[in-house]
């Protein structure tokens, strides 16, 4: 059965109801920290190597990782209950994926195809190929934003996944590697620094870090170190940020804030 706690007043795992990033600099980065709020706690499946989240029509679905467990399911928004799901062949490493026109594009690490699927159905649509690896994928207005794990975006076209160019994501002039899942949020990127619990939120024609999240009160403990935070979704009906990790027993819906001073 899932678990679905609301708490818009409740306090965070170890601490209060607002969880901020520490002061410009004091993590050697120069964008400014911003605020969240925790809206709701829902279940997610501790064995999901999550790769990805997204929204789509109100929907909400997840990528997984690893080869023989590369999966695409579809969770229920209001407990993040498993709806169905759709899963790669064996030989291939799941990644991000984003929607585009009815279809997920799900990419693969190290394979250099991207899966296209119906997302009413899963049928497979036909794949795309590309160079490189593949961590994380999102878009809008016919554009695609790909991570391959540096501190690079790659603009690709939406319906044929040509490169259009580039973009280099930095922080005060400081390059910002690793990065993973990307998500756009009402005009900007957010996007997942493996190994850490930051999000940096990028402005997407610059690159530049406008500011971050610390997403490490959330983080479970007793995990291991491959259970990092992975996977972001905006969900624009309620303007409301989903987030989990990989091999997290739970998800969280959270209410993000701006900058601080």
């Amino acid at each position: 059965m899932a678990l679905v706690l609301l708490l818009p007043l409740s306090p965070l795992p170890g601490g209060g109801g607002v969880a901020r990033a520490q002061a410009p600099g004091a993590d050697g980065t120069l964008a400014p920290p911003a605020p969240w709020r925790l809206a709701a706690t829902l279940a997610h499946d501790s064995g999901a190597f999550t790769q990805g989240l997204f929204f789509a029509g109100g929907r909400l679905f997840e990528t997984t990782g690893l080869r023989g467990a590369s999966r695409i399911m579809e969770l229920d928004p209001a407990s993040g209950r498993e709806l169905r799901r759709a899963e790669l062949p064996a030989r291939f490493f799941g990644e991000g994926a984003t929607a585009v026109d009815g279809a997920a594009v799900w990419l693969t690490w190290t394979s250099g195809r991207a899966f296209v699927l119906g997302l009413d159905d899963f049928a497979p649509r036909g794949s795309f190929a590309y160079s490189g690896q593949g961590w994380g994928l999102t878009g809008h207005g016919g554009l695609l934003y790909m991570s391959d794990g540096s501190d690079t975006l790659t603009l690709r076209d939406a319906r044929t996944f040509a490169e259009l160019g580039r973009v280099a994501v930095r922080d005060g002039g400081r390059p910002v590697e690793l990065l993973n899942e990307l998500e756009w949020v009402e005009g900007e990127i957010f996007a997942n620094v493996w190994r850490s619990s930051r999000v940096a939120v990028i402005d997407p024609p610059t690159g530049r870090v406008r500011r971050w999240l610390d997403l490490g009160p959330l983080v479970p403990p007793g995990l291991g170190p491959e259970a990092v935070a992975n996977g972001l979704a905006w969900n624009p009906a309620t303007r409301r940020l989903y987030v989990t990790g990989k091999r997290w027993p739970v998800m969280y819906v959270l209410e993000p804030g701006p900058a601080t001073p």
